[in-house]
Formats: structure tokens, C-alpha cells, sequence
């Protein structure tokens, strides 16, 4: 992620029950860090990721962060569904 193009943005959408929820829990630039960042804040799951420059889009698909993918969240990790409902306070 050596990309410093400020048109080069990346989507992450929980996917959730075999589809990608509407909601992304992070908009913006990419950074080398962002699947780490992923799993301490929402545990062991699956992500649908989306990289854009401008209006092009240059890679999406799916991604695992953690191992197993039995998501269990983590004490005191931010609860997604209150994300995904637009009840979370942090965001």
C-alpha cells in the first residue's frame, strides 16, 4: 500500500450472512495497518474490500481477517450490528 494518490480510496464493508451489509465501517485512504485496525476493532471476520481511484475501480472482493473465522468479538470491541443500525456513539 506504497500508493500516495489522493484518488485511491478503499471501502470496507462488513459481509455479513453470506452478503455485504450497506454500511462501510471504514471510507478512506488505504494504510498498512487497516487489516490490523480491522480485527482489534471488530474481531475475527469477513470483509468485502473496494479499491477506487476516482471512478474507476481498481480491485474488490473478499477478504478474512483472523483465524478462525468463528467471529466472537473481542471485550469491549465496538458492537457491529449497533454500527450497521447507526446506533454506535464512536461513529
Amino acid at each position: 500500500m506504497e500508493d500516495q494518490d489522493p484518488a485511491l480510496r478503499v471501502y470496507v464493508y462488513p459481509f455479513v450472512d453470506e452478503q455485504r451489509a450497506n454500511a462501510t465501517v471504514y471510507t478512506g485512504p488505504p494504510y498498512n495497518r487497516l487489516l490490523e485496525d480491522l480485527q482489534d476493532e471488530f474481531g475475527s471476520m469477513r470483509y468485502y474490500v473496494m479499491f477506487r481511484r476516482s471512478r474507476t475501480m481498481e480491485l474488490a472482493g473478499l477478504i478474512g481477517v483472523g483465524v478462525p473465522l468463528d467471529w466472537k468479538p473481542k471485550p469491549g470491541a465496538r458492537n457491529l450490528q449497533e454500527i450497521l443500525a447507526g446506533k454506535d456513539s464512536q461513529t
